[in-house]
């Protein structure tokens, strides 16, 4: 119901709700709060939180009044045109999905034609635009402005110095600053040098056009020269030696250090270590079919390799002798990760002869922390062939028994069996259950 004019304010009077919409006042009954419980809704709800933030990040980064100006005479607010330009940008999960999506700015203004980004030997960068006259609404002495994002989770766009550099000027030279080398993201905006006009924001992205250079900053470490570099696609997979360099990456970094030629550390608790790092890598190709989707809420620097090695690189799962022989725990292997519940009730039942496994579980609904779109699988391992294969149990509401085939050369006294859960969109995950079949 429409309110009329003489009604100022908004909030809750009784059993009513007073609000704005499109410029308009409007009343309304206050409805009864559900917990959504569809995936789609939890969906809905993740992004509407996250668009949210973002346009609170864009305020707090200037762009706000933007927006204000593109919604003057549509009957919306600045905020209703972000969530409406960027929701698409988001996942389920609340995450930027698409960086290319982002739009920082309203288009009320042209962007100049070949945006071209380069960057040159000493590290900086030159963007580069043709400035076409005959662009409706475009003025010589409109400003450029360079914002930075870091990552998926991280909403806060950080604006790049460009000095006094305007659309006339035809190109712009810039430098990040060492704090922003995490900052792979780039969006190119041109705003009115009066007013409150913008173009739309381009999206041009930085972390494949590193040219192979050496930070300054070094570290030393028993005389050995360690050194982060940034690669070119035709290095960012170069591993091991080559020459007398030996290349890898830690945390997400490309390290490059002096091969090392012969290693003298031998105290036992090294020597303990490295047998427990040998036989965990092991373990690691082994149980990869599980591993390379069980650890999806993993850092943004991390692999699913590096996720299984942090969770089983301890004495609990790989115990080594004085006489340094391993042995591996398998009942406390770790090969999923997550919130999400393991379903209620799981079983296991072989079948020697037939050489058969037939799982069971209790059906669920939605609840906390699971919800019944959830699949379920299972990840079965050979232990004396050293073999795996990874089964699809269906979904957490099927309560149908599920029967899975093993190979014929496997033996059934040498099983370790292993299930866990994932969302339907695999985002989320749930520990990863030993069982013991029966």
């Amino acid at each position: 119901m429409q309110l009329i004019d003489f009604i100022n304010g908004s909030g809750r009077i009784g059993n009513y709700v007073i609000y704005t919409y499109r410029g308009e006042k409007y009343i309304r009954r206050r409805p009864k709060r559900k917990c959504p419980h569809t995936p789609m809704q939890r969906a809905q709800q993740e992004r509407m939180a996250s668009t949210g933030a973002f346009y609170h990040a864009l305020k707090n980064a200037g762009l706000a009044p933007y927006w204000d100006t593109a919604a003057q005479g549509k009957l919306a607010h600045g905020y209703n045109l972000v969530v409406r330009e960027n929701m698409p940008a988001f996942c389920a999960d609340g995450r930027i999905c698409d960086f290319a999506k982002l739009q920082l700015t309203p288009s009320l203004l042209p962007l100049p034609d070949d945006l071209q980004l380069e960057q040159e030997t000493d590290g900086s960068f030159r963007l580069q635009w043709t400035n076409n006259p005959c662009l409706p609404g475009a003025a010589e002495d409109d400003v450029l402005r360079l914002f930075l994002m870091r990552d998926a989770e991280s909403f806060t766009p950080v604006a790049v110095e460009t000095g006094n550099v305007c659309r006339g000027d035809g190109e712009a030279r810039f430098t990040i600053p060492e704090r922003l080398k995490d900052y792979a993201h780039l969006y190119v905006v041109f705003c009115s040098r009066t007013g409150w006009k913008s173009s739309s924001s381009r999206y041009l992205k930085l972390k494949n056009m590193f040219v192979e250079t050496f930070i300054t900053k070094k570290l030393e470490s028993n005389s050995k020269c360690f050194a982060i570099f940034q690669s070119t696609p035709i290095t960012e997979d170069v591993r091991n030696s080559l020459s007398n360099q030996t290349f890898y990456t830690l945390k997400g970094q490309n390290i490059a250090r002096k091969k090392i030629s012969k290693n003298g550390s031998r105290s036992q608790a090294q020597l303990v270590q490295r047998t427990r790092w040998a036989k965990a890598l092991d373990l690691e190709t082994l149980f990869e079919p599980a591993s390379q989707i069980g650890f999806p809420k993993r850092k943004s620097t991390e692999s699913y390799h590096n996720a299984f090695m942090a969770e089983n690189v301890n004495k609990d799962a790989v115990e080594v002798s004085e006489e340094l022989e391993a042995t591996v725990n398998y009942q406390n292997i770790r090969c999923a990760k997550g919130k999400l519940k393991v379903p209620k009730d799981f079983s296991v039942t072989a079948d020697a002869e037939m050489h058969t496994l037939t799982f069971t579980h209790a059906a669920e609904e939605d609840g906390c922390q699971r919800y019944s779109t959830d699949r379920l699988y299972a990840l079965v391992v050979e232990t004396t062939e050293e073999d795996s294969e990874l089964f699809e149990l269906g979904t957490r509401a099927g309560s149908e028994p599920i029967t899975v085939n093993l190979s014929e050369s496997w033996d059934m006294g040498s099983l370790a069996i292993y299930v866990f859960a994932l969302t339907a969109d695999g985002k989320k995950a749930s520990d990863s259950m030993y069982l013991e079949a029966v």
